[in-house]
Parts: structure tokens; sequence; C-alpha cells
């Protein structure tokens, strides 16, 4: 008897197929390649968590010595030798390059310079430099001055009872004058340059005064390069400059008195150069000045164009009667035709105060 699932001369029923058991090794393939992916990081999360694990300076200096020198991969700060060359040689085409650049701009700037007078020099009222911040006149300079890291509140000269003191204000005043004194030694045919002779000797007794308490100062014009002076041509044009511009009444009686003397004559180039107390009741206090020298700077040493020999004159006075314990101002002024006291471009008034213990 023939079987029913057999036909003679059919085809042989197809053979059944199991989904689950063809997709099961491919499953496996991938799982398995998945964990050798998350192998690599496993390793890796467990080497930082062995490096976390690592406490205290050892650990420290473990890395960072390892930063500086790699035995594994033979490199020095995480840089090999080809690149550590490739920097240096970087920076030093750039620095050479900037040095050159700087070198060159300053050549091409001091080429452009004059070494024996500035780029721009105040002429007259008419030129270019009527408007510049250069001064149109030189400024009245007084020695000596009070230290100002010691008195930086304070511009008082103040002359105490300390010996000491005493002795460093009129070192100050002597230091000056050894100044000219080597000069002159060393430039003795100097024709512009301050005679010391015209000094009378008996200022530098007693510390140039300090120890008795007649205190000794210099006023001087400083160096203002082709500085020519305007002298006045008529006593009554300085007369009137004198009470109109400086309004000083003790100033203008000592101008009269010397043109009595017959010290200043209209035309003569010479610059008048007078102190006295800012105010009446200073004027009171200081009981008359002494003039070491000539009240007055000689015109032949204008004007001052930068060569050598030469040596700025000055103006030396002296406070005999002056009242102690009481601050007391002084002014100078040069007397000059055209001078500006108030002026903002010049300093031609020097205005201090000293009080003696």
């Amino acid at each position: 008897m023939e079987n029913e699932g057999t036909k003679p001369g059919g085809d042989a029923p197809p053979k059944p197929t199991d989904s689950k058991v063809s997709k099961l090794p491919a499953d496996e393939n991938a799982a398995s390649s998945e964990n050798k992916e998350e192998a690599p990081s496993q390793a890796q999360e467990a080497k930082l968590h062995s490096h976390h694990k690592q406490k205290g300076w050892k650990g420290v200096l473990k890395s960072m010595g390892k930063f500086i020198w790699n035995s594994e991969t033979k490199q020095v700060c995480g840089r090999g030798l080809r690149r550590w060359a490739l920097l240096v040689i970087f920076y030093i085409i750039f620095y050479v390059t900037l040095a050159c650049i700087f070198t060159g701009l300053l050549a091409i700037v001091l080429g452009m310079l004059d070494k024996d007078s500035p780029q721009q020099v105040y002429k007259d009222q008419d030129s270019f430099y009527h408007k510049s911040l250069i001064q149109r006149y030189p400024a009245v300079i007084l020695t000596p001055l009070p230290d100002r890291e010691k008195n930086k509140d304070s511009p008082l000269i103040w002359i105490s009872h300390s010996a000491k003191e005493r002795k460093a204000w009129g070192n100050k005043v002597k230091h000056e004058m050894e100044g000219y004194r080597r000069y002159l030694k060393k430039h003795p045919k100097c024709q512009k340059c301050f005679e010391l002779s015209t000094i009378d000797q008996s200022c530098n007794q007693n510390n140039y005064g300090y120890d008795v308490r007649q205190p000794t100062f210099l006023i001087r014009l400083s160096k203002m390069l082709e500085w020519k002076p305007k002298y006045f041509k008529t006593q009554h044009a300085a007369e009137h400059y004198i009470h109109r511009t400086i309004k000083n009444d003790a100033i203008l009686t000592q101008f009269k008195a010397q043109v009595e003397q017959g010290e200043w004559k209209p035309g003569d180039k010479t610059v008048p150069v007078l102190c006295a107390g800012n105010s009446v009741a200073d004027d009171q206090l200081l009981n008359g000045i002494k003039y070491c020298t000539k009240p007055f700077l000689d015109g032949k040493l204008f004007p001052f164009v930068n060569t050598e020999p030469y040596l700025a004159p000055f103006v030396m006075i002296q406070f005999l009667n002056a009242v102690p314990g009481i601050p007391i101002t002084v002014a100078c002024y040069p007397i000059l035709d055209g001078l500006k006291v108030n002026d903002k471009k010049a300093w031609s008034k020097e205005t201090f105060e000293f009080m003696m213990a």
C-alpha cells in the first residue's frame, strides 16, 4: 500500500526551515563583535580608574616625569625631536624678523633727529611753533630745593636747629659751586662761562650762612636753545613793565636803586634778576636781601647754542635778617621786555617758601 504523502512521479515535499535556527549564529557573531569593541574601552576605563587611585606626590611626580620624558614614545613634553626642531626654527625666524624691523625703524627715526638741537625750536611770535608746547622763555631754577621724597606734601624749605640738616642744606649749595669750579678748571679759557670771581666771598662763610640763620640761594635760568633775551631800551619801559606785569613794589624799588648806582643803564645787554617778598608782609619779614653776585646776568652768555664750553650764569642771594619761626614766601623775576610772568608756556617766575627755626 502506498503512502499517502508520496505520489508517484510527483515532487518531493519541501523541507521545513526554521528561521530562529538560521538567525542564531548571526546574532552570536554580532554580540561577539560588540564585546570586542567594548573590550578596549573597558580596559581604558580600568586603567584610568587605577590611575585615579594613585594619590599623593608619588602619582603627581610620576605623571610629570612621564610628561617630560616618555620612554615609550620617545617624546619630550609631548613632542618628538622633529616637532621641537621645527618649533625652534620658527621662533628663531620670527624674532630675527621682529628685531630687523625694530632696528630699521629705529635707524630711520635716529636719522631724522639732530643730536645737537631739538627738531622744534621756539623762535618768535610769528613762527609755526608759537602755538606749540615749547616754552617761549627759559624757566627760573632755584638751588637748593627741598627733598621731594621726604617732603612730598610740602615744598617748604625748613631750616631747623639740627646741625646735620643745616649742613645738608649748605652742602647742596657747595655741591653746585664745586661743579662750576671743576668745569672752569677743565676749561680755563671759556668765553661763555659764568665768572665765579664776581661772588662776594663773605657769602661762602659759615656753611653758606646756614649755620648762622643767613641762608644763601642760587637763582639761574634754564638752558633754552637759541633763545635771545629782549632788553629794555628805556628806563621808563622797564619800570612800566615791573609796575604793570610783576606788580611788586619792592622789585621796583630795587630796580630804581640799581639805576641810581649805575649797575643798569638803558640799552645794556644784561638780564636783571631781582627777588623780594611775594607780598608786603613777606617783604617786611625778610628785612632786606643781600646780592652776593651782581643782580643781573651777562648778555654775552646768550643765546645758548649747545656748544662746549658753556656755563650757565646765576645770581646768588642771601637773607641776613629774616625773621625766624614764620614761613616767608620769596618771588624772583627776570626783568625782560615782553616776558609774560603768568604765561602758561613760561615758568619765568620762581616762588619758594622757607622758614628758619
